[in-house]
């Protein structure tokens, strides 16, 4: 009888286990090796490989035939999961922040920020992933980042965000009291210095903010699997953007409180009292911590189909085409069989249903897509225009106008694309609504570069 392992076991098929009992050792160098035995729980067998066998197959043998097979136990380091720092391919040797491509291999079309009004894929509120030739969108790129390395597991299954139309906030210093040396009190009358006086300005840590990809699962779930959060009434979950910051482990989802504010407004107290009282309530938090080997909505792992080709990979092709993998449906944390991967339904990107096992995904056979990507200097990330950053004023694309946030007291005008123009004004406040009409449009503020937005 062959032994072998197999995910789908026949009804003939008999699961067995094996006891590893130490045969012998062999030393080489400095290292010793230990070798097992493989005796069948049974007392009656062991597992062996005869020597007529070029194709070395394990089989079950008579315990007490004179040749005994032998086998040293040693942890693979054969690759699961991608990890974007093969310096051959151009990526960080560091587990750097990079910008990628993504394209599937069979039609090379490539994910993007969803711009397919015509066909129907977009949604007033939401923003989506799409996928499409290259020349459908402006940008191309996602910026990649580690969650998870050198932690957690991270070896074995690194987890990554994945992002867009960034707007980061480099931090400001903390500006300390100007008054006389030994004069400087804390809130409690305690002498400290200079810059922990009441009278400093506390100095802010720096973030990342931007549009990170995400799976809307939790959010289908919690609107009972219909449109936007999925392609059909219980059909698929789709997979978009949400505005969010990065800062340390954390990754905070914004609601509409704060996205209309500048990065140097943001208060992190106030962000963590909304998360708290939106749990209070059993409401999605806004609070995901990145750290754990468990599965998340917000971070993305690329499982390998042909994992034994990818140990030393020099160009970019088969040998190291994976998948997107977001979550499981057997409880398995690494590599399961039984996952959630990226598949276009209805034109939409969305993740596989369970059941949908990893034997079959990687051969495309339920729909999940197989990628590789292009790594191409100074990229351009993939955009809709949604929300474009010039210096600190910011022009926000939304449903019928545009938002212009950090301009109060200048003048703006918006002109659609024949140059015809819909409004000219200037805004008092630093949150200003201006109607538009749907399309793109063109909007100048004073003393800053004309910027295009597409208005929903």
């Amino acid at each position: 009888h062959q032994i072998m392992a197999t995910t789908n076991p026949a009804s003939t098929d008999a699961v067995t286990s094996f006891y590893f009992k130490e045969n012998n050792e062999f030393t080489k160098g400095e290292d010793l090796t230990c070798y097992y035995a493989l005796i069948n729980n049974n007392g009656l067998n062991k597992a062996g490989v005869v020597d007529n066998d070029e194709d070395a197959l394990l089989r079950a043998q008579v315990l007490t035939e004179t040749r005994t097979s032998v086998f040293a136990i040693a942890k693979s380091d054969a690759p699961l999961y991608r990890r974007f720092n093969n310096t051959a391919l151009g990526e960080s040797a560091t587990d750097g922040r990079d910008s990628l491509r993504f394209f599937e291999n069979v039609r090379k079309e490539y994910l993007m920020d969803e711009n397919n009004r015509e066909g129907g894929l977009m949604d007033a509120n939401v923003n989506y992933v799409g996928m499409w030739t290259a020349n459908k969108a402006t940008g191309l790129a996602f910026q990649i980042d580690t969650a998870v390395i050198n932690r957690d597991n991270g070896d074995i299954k690194p987890q990554y965000l994945l992002s867009v139309a960034h707007n980061d906030f480099a931090g400001t210093d903390t500006i300390p009291c100007t008054e006389a040396d030994g004069t400087h009190r804390d809130e409690n009358g305690n002498f400290v210095d200079a810059n922990h006086c009441i009278h400093a300005i506390p100095g802010k840590a720096a973030f990342e903010r931007g549009k990170y990809v995400v799976s809307f699962a939790d959010s289908a779930a919690a609107n009972g699997y219909k449109k936007p959060y999925t392609d059909v009434t219980a059909g698929y979950v789709r997979v978009g953007f949400v505005e969010a910051i990065k800062q340390a482990d954390t990754l905070w989802v914004l609601t509409d409180e704060f996205k209309a504010l500048a990065n140097d407004k943001i208060d992190f107290a106030r962000l963590q009292a909304v998360n708290d009282s939106l749990v209070a309530t059993g409401a999605t938090k806004i609070k995901n911590v990145l750290t754990g080997v468990n599965h998340k909505n917000y971070t993305w792992s690329f499982r390998y189909v042909n994992p034994e080709a990818a140990g030393n990979v020099e160009e970019e092709g088969n040998a190291n085409k994976f998948l997107f993998e977001s979550n499981n449906y057997d409880g398995e944390k690494i590599a399961p069989e039984n996952g959630s991967w990226l598949k276009i339904q209805n034109g939409c990107v969305v993740l596989t249903k369970n059941p949908s096992y990893f034997s079959n995904a990687k051969t495309g056979g339920d729909g999940a897509l197989i990628f590789n990507v292009e790594n191409k200097e100074d990229d351009q990330l993939a955009t809709d225009n949604e929300e474009i950053a010039t210096s600190e004023v910011t022009v926000i694309a939304q449903q019928g106008a545009v938002r212009v946030a950090n301009a109060a007291g200048k003048k703006v005008v918006v002109s659609n694309i024949l140059g015809q123009t819909v409004a000219n004004t200037v805004i008092t406040s630093d949150n200003a609504v201006i109607a538009a009409p749907q399309g793109v449009v063109v909007v100048a503020v004073e003393g800053e570069e004309a910027v295009k937005a597409i208005v929903k």
